[in-house]
């Protein structure tokens, strides 16, 4: 699912296990109040939200999804991540393109780093690879930027890259995109979009991918977060 965004705004975190604890209704509550608002319907009359939704956000029967935070955020002048999580995000930043991922999800490295304009994310630390062909679509895309920590051998996490889609150093020093799914024995079995599985492989390095950042067509100037 993509998350439309102009290029540089402060982009809501989404990642699917970092979820708005049951704290966020009285934060909600409590910054409404802070801003001015002498009730749940004056602010939901103002900023034009349905009051029996806003409400049911307010008292915390309702779960804040990440669209309605932004919306509440900005007329209560507060970042979304604070209301939904009690905390602000790492600042953004540039981060450097560190190589390509080819037909059959072979990472190469580019002799030559580069940040193009607008390319930026919410996380210090990582790098990316871009995707070139369609060969993983829908799951990836021509032009996608792969987001992800720098592989490090001797720190392999396998309870951290089970079941995730990961860049990948086998034992053979191939540098691939791949789903992992961890074997009892410890080896692994590696699963492509176009390609039959790998089974039995032993790896050297794995990081998960932390997001995919996406030129929306149609949209001009604007990007996206799957």
């Amino acid at each position: 699912m993509s998350v439309a965004a102009l290029p540089g705004d402060n982009v809501i975190n989404r990642t699917p296990w970092l979820r708005a604890d049951a704290s966020a209704a009285r934060r909600l509550m409590v910054a409404r109040q802070n801003a001015g608002y002498p009730s749940a319907l004056a602010f939901a009359k103002k900023i034009g939200v349905n009051a029996t939704t806003y409400y049911h956000h307010e008292n915390g029967r309702r779960t804040i999804l990440p669209d309605a935070a932004e919306t509440y955020a900005r007329a209560l002048n507060i970042d979304a991540n604070v209301l939904l999580f009690g905390t602000e995000l790492p600042l953004w930043r540039d981060i450097p393109i560190v190589g390509t991922i080819d037909r059959g999800g072979i990472v190469r490295p580019m002799p030559d780093t580069s940040v193009p304009e607008g390319l930026t994310v919410d996380l210090r630390g990582l790098v990316t690879h871009q995707v070139i062909g369609n060969d993983a679509y829908p799951s990836i895309r021509h032009g996608d930027s792969v987001v992800h920590r720098p592989l490090t051998r001797g720190l392999l996490d396998l309870d951290r890259i089970h079941g995730c889609e990961c860049i990948i150093e086998t034992d053979e020093g191939e540098v691939l995109l791949r789903q992992v799914e961890v074997q009892r024995d410890g080896l692994v079995t590696l699963f492509c979009y176009n390609q039959p599985p790998a089974r039995n492989v032993k790896l050297r390095a794995a990081e998960p991918i932390e997001f995919i950042k996406r030129f929306l067509p149609g949209l001009p100037g604007r990007q996206g977060f799957v």
